[in-house]
C-alpha cells in the first residue's frame, strides 16, 4: 500500500484549520436559470398518507428539472422509487416523504447540481422487508446538498453516499437531523442495523453540523467502503447508540485501499454505547486510514465493556489524534494499533467513572508498532484517575513518550500497577514526564520496562495536585537527562530497591527547600547504588 507522507510531523491548530479549509471550500452550482416553481399538488400528488402519489410526485420532478420543487404540506406516500433530476432545487415547504418499504425511496442516481433544503423523510421503519436500503440514497453523483433536512425512522442508513460505478463527488450534508435508523425488533423480523449516515463510495465530502442520535447496530456517522477520500467530518453531535454501534467509524474495506485525507474534527460524542451489549465498538474508529486528524472532539459518558479504545486507530499512517477531551467513559481512551508515523498530542483523559478496566482497556494503549523510533509519538497528554495503568506500550511497539502529565494514577492502589509500561525489545524513548500523586504511600511504579530497553524519567510530586490549572504544574526539562535506562521505580519517597539494568533518576520534589529532593543512581546496576540529592542534609 502506497502511503503519501503529508503529515510528516506535528500540525498546528492553523495548520489543520488552513487544511480543513481547502478540503471544504467547494459548493454544489445548484442555483438554476430556469426560474420555474412545481409545487408537487399541481401533478395530482394527494399527501393523505394513505394514497399512492409516487407517480405524481415523479412527474413533478419531471417537470422541475431545471428549477425548483416545494414540497408543500401533507404527507406524501411513495409506493416505489422516485427520482430527482439534475439541476433541481429540492425545497421542504411543511410536506413529509412517506417512505413505502422495500424499494420506495427518494433517489439521486448519476445526477449533478442537486439541493435539498428543508425536507423530510419518514422511512417508515415498520413497512420494509429488507435491511439493504438507504432512507435517502446517493449514488454516482456530483455536486449535491443536503441542508436543514430531517430523516428519521429508517433502516441501513439515513443518507447513504455509495455504491456505485464511480466515487459520488463533492457532496455536502449540513445541518441535518438524522435519528432512529436501525432497529433490533423488527416487526417483519428483518436484522434492520443502522447508520446515521453512511459513505461507501465518496469524494470530496462535506459532513458538518448534523444532529445524529438513536443509532442500532452500525454508527452514527460511518466511512466504510473502497473510495473514502478527502471527508471533513466537523461539529457533529452523536449521541445514543444500542448494539455495537460506534459514533464516528472511518474504515476502508478492500486491498490495498486506504481512507485518505479524512478529518475528523471538533465533534461531541456521547452516550455511545451500550451496556447490554456483549461488546461495543469505539467511540471514533479510524481503520486504514492514510492522513487522518483526529482534533478537538469531546467524547463522553460513553458506556459499555470491550472498547480497547474511544478512539481507535488501527492500520494507519502519517495520522494525528490531537486535543481531543474523553472523560467519564468505560473502556479504554485512546487505542493505537498495528500503525506507522502516528501522533498522539495533547489529549486529556479523565478516567472518572471508577470503572473496573483490564487488558487493553487503560487511558493510552499503544500495540504492534512498525519498526523505528518515532513510529508514534505520544506527547503532552494529560491523564487524570487512572483506575490502573495510565500508558502502556506493548508488543513491537517503538516510539517516544515526552511530556506527558499523569494526575492520581493507580485508584485502585493495586501494587502491581505501573503509570507507564513498555515491552521487551525496543528503545522506546520515554523522558520528562509528570506523575502527580496525592499519596506518599501509593503502592504502584512510576516506570515499568519489562527488558530495562529505553529511556525513562520520572517526577513525584505529592505537593502540587491541588493547583486547579494543569499548565502550573512544575515542568521537567526534558533535555536535561535524557540519556539513561531504568526498570523499575518504586513510587515511594525512598530509592528504589529492585528492578533491572537501574540507572537515572527519581524526584520527589522540585522544591529545592524541602531538602531531600529526589534520589540518583551513583552506579547502575541489578539493582543499581541509589543516593540521596539535594540539600547536603538530605
Amino acid at each position: 500500500m502506497e502511503r503519501r507522507k503529508f503529515l510528516g510531523g506535528a500540525l498546528t491548530g492553523a495548520a489543520v484549520l488552513g487544511a480543513l479549509q481547502v478540503q471544504a471550500t467547494t459548493t454544489p452550482n445548484t442555483a438554476s436559470n430556469n426560474q420555474v416553481v412545481i409545487n408537487v399538488r399541481d401533478f395530482g400528488a394527494v399527501g393523505d398518507g394513505a394514497t399512492p402519489d409516487a407517480d405524481a410526485l415523479q412527474a413533478a420532478f419531471d417537470a422541475a428539472e431545471g428549477g425548483c420543487i416545494e414540497i408543500t404540506s401533507g404527507t406524501y406516500f411513495i409506493e416505489k422509487e422516485v427520482f430527482i433530476k439534475s439541476n433541481t432545487i429540492v425545497q421542504g415547504k411543511g410536506g413529509i416523504i412517506l417512505l413505502g418499504g422495500h424499494s420506495a425511496t427518494l433517489r439521486l442516481v448519476g445526477v449533478t447540481d442537486v439541493l435539498l433544503t428543508g425536507v423530510i423523510i419518514d422511512g417508515n421503519m415498520s413497512q420494509w422487508r429488507s435491511n439493504q436500503q438507504y432512507t435517502l440514497p446517493i449514488h454516482d453523483c456530483s455536486n449535491i446538498t443536503i441542508r436543514d433536512c430531517h430523516v428519521h425512522n429508517g433502516v441501513n442508513a439515513g443518507i447513504g453516499v455509495g455504491p456505485g460505478n464511480s466515487p459520488s463527488k463533492n457532496i455536502q450534508i449540513v445541518n441535518n437531523h438524522i435519528h432512529n435508523i436501525g432497529t433490533k425488533s423488527h416487526p417483519n423480523g428483518v436484522f434492520a442495523y443502522g447508520n446515521g449516515i453512511a459513505i461507501t463510495h465518496g469524494e470530496d465530502i462535506l459532513i458538518d453540523g448534523n444532529y445524529v442520535h438513536d443509532i442500532y447496530q452500525v454508527g452514527c456517522i460511518n466511512l466504510e467502503g473502497t473510495a473514502v477520500n478527502n471527508i471533513t467530518i466537523i461539529k457533529n453531535k452523536c449521541h445514543t447508540t444500542t448494539g455495537k454501534a460506534a459514533g464516528i467509524k472511518c474504515y476502508a474495506g478492500g486491498e490495498d485501499v486506504s481512507a485518505t485525507n479524512v478529518h475528523v474534527i471538533n465533534n461531541h460524542l456521547y452516550n455511545i454505547g451500550d451496556q447490554e451489549a456483549s461488546s461495543v465498538e469505539p467511540t471514533i474508529w479510524i481503520e486504514a486510514g492514510d492522513g487522518v486528524i483526529v482534533d478537538g472532539n469531546f467524547i463522553s459518558d460513553c458506556p459499555g465493556a470491550g472498547a480497547a479504545g474511544r478512539i481507535q486507530v488501527t492500520s494507519d499512517s502519517v495520522s494525528r489524534v490531537a486535543n481531543n477531551t474523553i472523560r467519564d467513559c468505560d473502556g479504554g481512551a485512546i487505542f493505537v494499533n498495528s500503525a506507522q508515523d502516528i501522533l498522539v498530542e495533547g489529549n486529556v483523559v479523565n478516567c472518572t467513572t471508577q470503572s473496573t478496566l483490564s487488558g487493553h482497556q487503560v487511558p493510552i494503549y499503544v500495540e504492534s508498532i512498525s519498526h523505528g523510533e518515532g513510529s508514534v509519538r505520544v506527547i503532552g497528554n494529560v491523564i487524570r484517575d487512572a483506575p490502573y495503568e495510565s500508558i502502556i506500550f506493548n508488543a513491537r511497539s517503538s516510539g517516544t513518550l515526552t511530556g506527558n502529565t499523569i494526575v492520581r494514577p493507580n485508584r485502585k492502589s493495586t501494587s502491581f500497577s505501573y503509570s507507564i509500561g513498555s515491552q521487551v525489545g525496543f528503545q522506546n524513548s520515554i523522558v520528562g514526564n509528570n506523575v502527580i500523586v496525592d499519596d506518599g504511600n501509593y503502592q504502584g511504579n512510576f516506570f515499568y520496562n519489562f527488558s530495562g530497553a529505553g529511556h525513562a524519567d520520572m517526577i513525584y510530586q505529592p505537593d502540587v495536585w491541588k493547583v486547579p490549572n494543569i499548565a502550573t504544574f512544575p515542568k521537567y526539562d526534558v533535555n536535561a537527562n535524557p540519556h539513561f535506562i531504568q526498570s523499575e521505580i518504586a513510587m515511594k519517597p525512598t530509592p528504589p530497591t529492585a528492578g533491572y539494568n537501574q540507572a537515572g533518576r527519581v524526584m520527589l520534589s522540585t522544591d529545592l527547600t524541602k531538602g531531600k529532593i529526589g534520589f540518583v543512581c551513583v552506579q547502575a546496576g541489578t539493582p543499581g547504588i541509589w543516593k540521596a540529592y539535594g540539600s547536603i542534609d538530605a
